[in-house]
């Protein structure tokens, strides 16, 4: 069945109990940063000692492996030498499991061949629980659990964290790329997807949250621009979608308020001036990048920057900084940048932006190289499901948008899950 089952019946449980809690992690990401977390510590400590008592070290040679080794021995030489080491070490020291769940994923793709039908199957059905309890919560006011909707902020099961768009929209092109890779063939799953496409597109505008929105948006793009076999399926259902959302807009004032009026007076701030000799008031328009509160936090952020450019402040130590005197001015202390580029040059400097930055230049040069081959040399460079788990990759660190804290547990869970499919298709 699988090759590396067969060294030992504990080695063959905990690989079974690995693979089965990896599979059930779409639906602990909805129960909160606990349990995902428990299940990548638990994995990746096992991962770990399976590599060190077998010495199979040649799984350690793959390049994503490698560059997040390297990472975190940047990041946590940077927290022990920071200013504040045991606040700093709380995001650094153990960011080191997400390379041994990236290894371990990794290995139950290669050698078990129901692990990725049984994980999609589990994305399908997580999908399709919470886009339903969400038209619940909308139709009805309340969801399954009691969590409430006032109009404007629809949250599903996720409650008062309200990043029900965000979980959808995140994992949307790892969803579409394993529907259709691995259930081309069976009609009934493939006409179902189809339909949870369109309601999914639906809730994640229905959230409220613009950037989960702005996600959608771009990895839809991305798919239609460029992908091969995929564009009449994804260009199908969205356009129902924006259909749905057109009429939706048109018969809700909450959600056209804070979608459309609320992104507009963000971006256009509106300030006042008086005439001194004829005391009358005059509106002016200033721009915003993004809104008057984000603008006051990347300022406060490049004003730290500046102060300490090669190596930053350290991890977590931006919450730290923003409250001395000299950067409490600015008014944009928070508990981390909001944006993971200004975030990295603030806690890590020059020297670990070049990571992230890396990590986008290269996916984007991917995704460039195919639209050149598509587009002039009449071929494919990629695959269309490796430009899923790619476009996962590119709306997850595009730069010019808020986003959440680098060092969240639950935020890299999401983003590391995709790049541990990227091996699937070569093993296909």
């Amino acid at each position: 069945m699988i090759a590396i089952y067969n060294n030992s019946k504990i080695e063959n449980f905990l690989f079974r109990l690995s693979s089965f809690l990896i599979i059930l992690l779409p639906w602990f990401l909805v129960t909160g940063p606990f349990l995902p977390d428990l299940v990548v510590s638990l994995t990746s400590l096992f991962c770990l000692i399976y590599i060190i008592y077998n010495k199979d070290y040649h799984y350690l040679k793959d390049k994503i492996f490698t560059f997040l080794i390297i990472f975190w021995l940047y990041v946590l030489i940077r927290s022990l030498l920071s200013t504040n080491p045991l606040l700093s070490l709380e995001s650094s020291l153990f960011f080191v499991r997400f390379a041994f769940f990236y290894i371990l994923v990794k290995l139950l793709i290669l050698n078990n061949n129901y692990f990725v039908k049984r994980f999609t199957y589990s994305l399908i059905f997580c999908f399709s629980v919470i886009v339903i309890d969400s038209y619940l919560q909308y139709f009805t006011g309340s969801n399954i659990l009691g969590y409430k909707y006032h109009g404007e902020r629809l949250s599903g099961f996720f409650g008062q964290s309200l990043i029900l768009g965000s979980y959808l929209s995140r994992l949307f092109p790892l969803f579409f790329g394993l529907i259709f890779l691995v259930f081309s063939k069976n009609v009934y799953v493939y006409s179902y997807s189809l339909l949870l496409l369109v309601l999914s597109d639906l809730i994640i505008y229905l959230s409220g949250e613009r950037v989960a929105f702005f996600y959608l948006l771009l990895s839809t793009l991305l798919i239609v621009l460029l992908s091969d076999k995929w564009i009449k399926i994804r260009l199908f259902t969205f356009v129902i979608s924006i259909l749905i959302i057109f009429v939706t807009t048109s018969f809700n004032d909450q959600i056209k308020k804070r979608m459309v009026n609320l992104t507009y007076n963000q971006i256009i701030n509106k300030t006042v001036s008086t005439d001194e000799k004829n005391t009358e008031s005059k509106f002016h328009n200033k721009f915003n990048v993004f809104s008057n509160e984000h603008e006051k936090i990347y300022i406060t952020s490049l004003n730290i920057f500046k102060e300490n450019v090669i190596f930053g402040v350290g991890p977590k130590l931006f919450r730290y900084y923003c409250k001395k005197e000299e950067y409490i001015k600015y008014g944009g202390c928070r508990s981390h940048s909001h944006n993971f580029y200004l975030q990295l040059l603030t806690e890590t400097g020059i020297v670990g932006f070049l990571f992230i930055i890396s990590i986008f230049m290269l996916v984007s040069f991917k995704l460039l190289k195919q639209f050149i081959n598509k587009y002039f040399n009449k071929k494919q460079y990629l695959d269309d499901f490796t430009l899923c788990i790619l476009i996962a990759c590119f709306i997850n660190f595009f730069p010019i948008i808020p986003h959440g804290n680098f060092f969240n547990n639950w935020l890299n869970i999401i983003i590391i899950l995709p790049i541990c499919f990227y091996s699937f298709k070569k093993k296909i």
